[in-house]
């Protein structure tokens, strides 16, 4: 009975001018729900030969082959397309940036064209086969700012290319970045690519963390660590690492040690992560525990005889740091070439 009684405020606006119309109801709705950037831009782009959000759309689907990148966000293109427009990764002015789309409608379509070149590069080059594996956003749209300026790239700026990627992604250089420092980011990205002599912008000491003591897929390290896994199997075998990853996803990042220890933070741990056909995890962890793992299969998983022996004695606790040395050890000898290819020391 209150709802029905509860009288909604009405303000009709009468105006032909859609841009008037849009920013007064940006002003309007300050309680209600929120208006994102790319509405705003969307709405004072608008016109009857362009719609914003139909063309990035379009774009995905044109320019990604692989139908699990069309779930790629539309805020990796718009930002792409203010960067190619001249404005900053998080420039507010969306008046500005609604004209200058109206004045250059072609500019998601180059977009979206750049972005299909450097979403072909880091599957092909660095085994990111879908988005959520992607360690960060911004990789991505500096990559494709950077494909749209140079169109493509020779062997040794693919090299580099390669190594700024991971040397941004164990690094977490990313991590809570100002408009500014994207801004400093990207210029270094490009003087490295026209150089060969890469000079990144250290804001804060560089360094290359220890992993947490839980998995979080959403973190970037969690990622790092995804495709350091997949690398490890024979990528021609039928359950190689790079296929279940694709397939998957964080799915086939499955947990085996059971929960007999009291300190249960050890179950959540990166080395109780195992990379493996989530649908064969319980004879995966019953030959783990039986000590019955062929030789492959140990190697796949990353595992040797120590492991087995903390396994065999219940110690979970050893198991556990046992084998989060291996795995910072294999992390560390990839990393290492790439980020002194990059000028960065750890």
């Amino acid at each position: 009975a209150a709802f029905r009684e509860y009288k909604l405020p009405v303000i009709p606006i009468v105006t032909d001018d859609v841009e008037m119309a849009t920013r007064t109801f940006q002003r309007l709705n300050s309680q209600g729900k929120r208006m994102n950037e790319a509405h705003m831009i969307h709405a004072l782009s608008w016109g009857t030969e362009f719609n914003l959000n139909t063309s990035l759309h379009e774009a995905k689907v044109a320019a990604l082959p692989d139908p699990d990148w069309w779930d790629l966000d539309d805020d990796v293109l718009l930002k792409a397309c203010k960067l190619a427009l001249g404005f900053g990764v998080y420039s507010k002015n969306a008046d500005e940036i609604g004209q200058a789309f109206k004045e250059s409608t072609t500019v998601v379509d180059e977009v979206g064209s750049a972005c299909g070149k450097a979403v072909s590069f880091i599957v092909d080059k660095c085994g990111i086969s879908r988005p959520d594996l992607l360690p960060y956003a911004f990789q991505l749209i500096l990559l494709t700012d950077a494909f749209r300026r140079h169109g493509n790239f020779n062997p040794e700026q693919e090299s580099d290319l390669i190594s700024w990627i991971w040397a941004t992604t164990y690094g977490e250089y990313f991590a809570g970045m100002s408009g500014d420092r994207v801004e400093k980011a990207r210029k270094d990205l490009e003087n490295g690519l026209a150089s060969g002599n890469w000079q990144i912008t250290q804001f804060d000491p560089f360094e290359v963390r220890a992993l947490s003591r839980k998995f979080d897929f959403r973190a970037v390290r969690a990622k790092a660590f995804a495709l350091r896994m997949a690398d490890i199997t024979d990528s021609n075998a039928s359950n190689s690492g790079k296929r279940l990853l694709k397939e998957y996803g964080r799915e086939c990042l499955v947990q085996l040690l059971p929960r007999t220890d009291s300190q249960k933070v050890l179950y959540s741990s990166y080395a109780n992560r195992f990379m493996i056909d989530p649908r064969q995890g319980n004879s995966v962890r019953n030959q783990l525990l039986e000590g019955s793992l062929g030789e492959e299969l140990m190697q796949n998983l990353l595992l040797d005889e120590e492991m087995v022996q903390a396994l065999n004695s219940e110690n979970h606790s050893h198991f556990i740091d046992l084998r989060l040395e291996k795995i910072a050890s294999v992390e560390k000898a990839f990393y290492k070439p790439h980020l002194e290819a990059v000028g960065l020391e750890v």
